[in-house]
């Protein structure tokens, strides 16, 4: 058998393999990546090799049928289907709570807005540290200002994290350079993610604050299975592109078990510096009315401040620096958050 015929029967293999979803979900398994091996010897025999990640019997027991109703007319495709291991879910390091602020679509000012939450949980008296997961832009170092930090390990185990104004900050984006993307395949991804999760040094905790990368990846299903996190904060913006995602992201969360604490909505109106009046730019009340719909807490609006913008690019502390109404509304919001999680 040729390459070029093996290379064709493998594409047919995947294909029909794209016709099965997930069980509960709309994205069929090889997109979700269960698919680790398919083979063609020269002889052309096929070898398929799917790797279920569940400890669900009936989820693994529906993708096989599926599996064996799909590839029935293929007598020379061997298929070997097997679960993956599981991690059990792990307290993380730290005495108090883990909290995941998420948004489905990037460019939503997340990781501005993780920041100025962590700090003003800070300001609250609770020690607070920053966990940065965002392997598509891990843009905390720079909106802190701890981006010439360099992690090490005091006792060869463990990684210290760096320090500004008392919050404790780790990020993915330490362990590249600056401008440098970072490329990582699934494996070093979640060696990363466990790393960074459970090996960081901050023991004495109140508040621990993760910013995630955007979608529906490897990291949050990952968060899901293994951290014990006490919560989601749903990040959105008003237009109606972003509040379509905004539930494809709680159906998803909802589905995975993690409790949502509600929505944030971020650059929600614009205050006028003439005028004084708000002025709703991008829409009005998208987010309140999104978690209404799905019987979630709205937790608040944040205006759209140019300085907000300024100071995180030029690594300052906005709810540090100015005393105003964006900083106002990043407080009102820390309150809730902590009253939700009943922390005294």
């Amino acid at each position: 058998m040729t390459i070029q015929e093996k290379e064709s029967k493998i594409t047919q293999i995947i294909r029909e393999l794209k016709k099965i979803n997930y069980p509960g979900y709309s994205r069929d398994i090889v997109s979700f990546g269960l698919i680790k091996k398919v083979d063609v010897d020269d002889n052309g025999k096929t070898f398929v090799d799917i790797e279920v990640p569940t400890e669900k019997e009936d989820v693994f027991n529906e993708i096989k049928k599926r599996v064996q109703e799909v590839l029935k007319s293929r007598e020379d495709t061997q298929v070997n289907i097997r679960k993956k291991e599981i991690f059990k879910r792990q307290s993380l390091p730290i005495r108090g709570k883990g909290i995941a602020v998420y948004s489905t679509k990037g460019g939503v000012g997340k990781s501005t807005v993780a920041v100025n939450l962590a700090y003003s949980i800070s300001k609250m008296g609770l020690k607070t540290s920053i966990l940065d997961l965002d392997i598509h832009g891990p843009s905390v170092p720079k909106i802190t200002g701890t981006k010439d930090y360099e992690p090490y390990s005091p006792d060869g185990k463990n990684i210290q994290p760096a320090e500004k104004f008392g919050v404790r900050i780790m990020s993915i984006g330490f362990m590249a350079k600056e401008d440098t993307p970072v490329i990582w395949r699934g494996p070093m991804v979640m060696k990363a993610f466990r790393t960074l999760t459970f090996s960081t040094l901050w023991p004495d905790t109140d508040i621990l604050v993760m910013d995630l990368p955007p979608g529906s990846g490897d990291i949050q299903l990952s968060l899901a299975q293994e951290a014990d996190i006490s919560g989601m904060i749903m990040l959105t913006t008003p237009q109606e592109l972003a509040l379509e995602d905004l539930k494809r992201g709680i159906v998803m969360f909802k589905k995975l078990s993690i409790p949502i604490l509600g929505v944030v909505e971020n650059m929600s109106y614009f205050i006028c510096d003439s005028c004084g009046k708000k002025h709703f730019i991008f829409g009005k009340e998208g987010g309140k009315k999104v978690a209404e719909q799905y019987g979630i807490d709205f937790i608040g609006e944040i205006p759209f401040d140019p300085e907000l913008l300024e100071l995180s690019d030029s690594g300052k502390i906005f709810v540090l620096e100015k005393n105003n109404q964006t900083t106002k509304a990043f407080d009102e919001i820390a309150e809730k958050i902590i009253s939700k999680l009943n922390i005294a």
